[in-house]
């Protein structure tokens, strides 16, 4: 039978780090192309008004699922807690295994923690091979593994406008799959 993998993380945190990352990769596209700041940031505004639209959509994962919901079964899916996969993957991926009923072959020692990148990378299944990570070009760095820095980097203000505008999605994934329930912290 197959299976649909969907991998989730918190929102607020997810959104903050998407548009960190937008704001980076934009910052040094619009400066190649203009020769003074003012041109740069009027540049800026008119492009981050299309994306900050986006930046918030891609968490909205009751809606998407709740599509994909018209054609195939709950049982189908496995979700994946992709907070779990950067700050304990070897955890995260025996519980995948378990549930797909798999042997085990990725555990905790098939993972190292590379201080560089701020994530971990992975070893091949005989764990002798050479850890291998993501291209460069990949994801982002983070100074470490779990969301403690983007915690510190995000104001309050901003925490509560984004757990108050997710609280609803989170609910209604939570509703819908029994998934979410370590984000649900809000009343509506």
């Amino acid at each position: 039978m197959t299976q649909l993998f969907l991998c989730f993380t918190e929102k607020k945190f997810s959104t903050f780090d998407h548009y960190i990352e937008f704001a980076t990769k934009e910052i040094k596209r619009v400066a190649a192309s203009f020769k003074n700041s003012t041109d740069i940031y009027q540049r800026l505004e008119k492009v981050q008004a299309k994306k900050d639209l986006n930046i918030v959509t891609t968490s909205l994962y009751s809606i998407y699922l709740r599509h994909w919901l018209q054609f195939f079964n709950l049982s189908r899916f496995v979700f994946v807690n992709g907070d779990r996969l950067m700050t304990d993957p070897g955890a995260e991926m025996i519980r995948v295994q378990q549930r797909l009923n798999l042997p085990l072959k990725l555990t905790r020692a098939n993972f190292e923690f590379v201080k560089e990148r701020g994530f971990y990378c992975v070893r091949g299944i005989d764990r002798k091979k050479k850890i291998r990570c993501l291209s460069g070009t990949k994801g982002n760095t983070r100074a470490v593994a779990n969301d403690d820095i983007v915690i510190s980097e995000m104001s309050t203000k901003s925490k509560s406008t984004l757990d108050s505008f997710f609280c609803y999605f989170v609910k209604d994934l939570y509703d819908l799959t029994g998934f979410g329930h370590m984000w649900y912290k809000c009343s509506l």
